[in-house]
């Protein structure tokens, strides 16, 4: 009974954390690019951006 418990506080403490929203965006330079702007990728979320002074310092996760 104390293990059905535990593993149902564990379960709602996940659900309240959301670590899924909160990780870090992992940068990724896309060399085939072929343009003036270089672009990047998101390795955790998989964004797509396209920048003129490097890789985006933030999260973009849910941004169009």
């Amino acid at each position: 009974m104390l293990v059905v418990v535990g593993l149902i506080v564990a379960f709602v403490v996940i659900l309240w954390l959301q670590p899924w929203k909160s990780r870090a965006c992992r940068w990724r330079e896309d060399r085939t690019h072929d343009g003036k702007q270089t672009r990047y990728y998101c390795a955790a979320c998989g964004v797509v951006v396209l920048s003129d002074d490097g890789a985006p310092r933030r999260c973009l996760a849910g941004q169009e």
